[in-house]
């Protein structure tokens, strides 16, 4: 790996602006991001009211500045189609696919090359949702007697097919995040979708707050999906909470991570996504601290 593959992911803006941010709130965060020395940055619609900031010409002013700062849009995330994407309604499934559809070609007008969505749980059996930030995941829900989990878990299976197949029209990858307590939580229910899915432009985007707090050991799933692996979201986490903190500010073992990334010659993007503290230092600070593992030397890291 190499330092230039360390990133900002849309939790950025996030952190400064919540889902209220303008146009020109995101035209700054691209200024400040080269400040403070990144090379990619994620972009993502995660509400509705957000489709405005993607309209052609704001997407190619995005483009441009991103040719200006020298700084690449490889990824983009449409989580606000996903509540509508896993719900038991297949209207309101379809009304999801055309927000992805939309997506995928604002992606593609960006440049990004990866589609990026987030696993989640059927918004009509969901009771309580976490607290952490907008959109958790759901910590509460009931599956009923009259909803089989084999039907989630098909329609899910149908619905990412088709995203996928998608994305691949456009010669794009399309990659799912495993978040908690969601319908694909763990290392172990994605691999599980992905063999049902059966699409080769299909992988994980592993968001390794949400591996650490299943208590899964991060090097072993980095290993079990291995070229599956198309990004990685990075930041700090206590394995209680779904907090995301700066690096050094939680509990994970960040050498022996990088080392099992350096193993499967990973070469996607490392996402830092932070949402709690100073935001500037965070994000500083960690991308320094995750360059000083990527420039060690595979004996140093080993040692860690």
């Amino acid at each position: 790996m190499t330092p230039s593959q360390i990133g900002a992911t849309a939790a950025y803006p996030f952190a400064y602006f919540g889902v209220n941010g303008t146009f020109d709130n995101y035209v700054w965060c691209f200024h400040r991001l080269a400040e403070l020395g990144f090379e990619n940055f994620n972009l993502e619609i995660l509400e509705d009211e957000q489709v405005d900031l993607f309209t052609p010409e704001r997407v190619d002013h995005f483009r441009r500045l991103g040719e200006e700062y020298g700084i690449k849009l490889p990824i983009f995330t449409a989580y606000y189609a996903e509540n509508d994407l896993v719900s038991l309604s297949p209207e309101r499934r379809k009304i999801g696919l055309e927000k992805f559809r939309f997506s995928v070609e604002t992606a593609k007008r960006l440049g990004s090359t990866i589609m990026n969505m987030a696993s989640e749980f059927p918004p009509e059996l969901v009771t309580k949702y976490r607290s952490e930030y907008v959109h958790s995941p759901a910590d509460e829900f009931w599956v009923p007697l009259q909803v089989s989990w084999q039907s989630i878990w098909d329609a899910q299976v149908q619905v990412i097919q088709a995203c996928a197949d998608m994305a691949a029209e456009r010669g794009m990858t399309l990659s799912l995040e495993p978040r908690a307590k969601c319908i694909v939580s763990t290392t172990d229910s994605f691999l599980r979708l992905a063999d049902h899915v059966d699409r080769p432009n299909f992988g994980c985007s592993l968001d390794i707050m949400h591996t650490h707090f299943h208590h899964e050991d991060i090097p072993t799933s980095i290993k079990k999906l291995d070229s599956l692996l198309i990004d990685i979201q990075i930041a700090d986490a206590d394995g209680q909470t779904l907090s995301l903190l700066p690096i050094g500010k939680g509990n994970i073992n960040f050498p022996v991570a990088i080392r099992a990334l350096n193993e499967i010659d990973f070469q996607g993007i490392l996402g830092l996504g932070i949402l709690v503290g100073n935001i500037d230092e965070g994000y500083l600070n960690s991308r320094l601290a995750l360059e000083d593992l990527i420039n060690k030397t595979p004996a140093e890291t080993a040692r860690a």
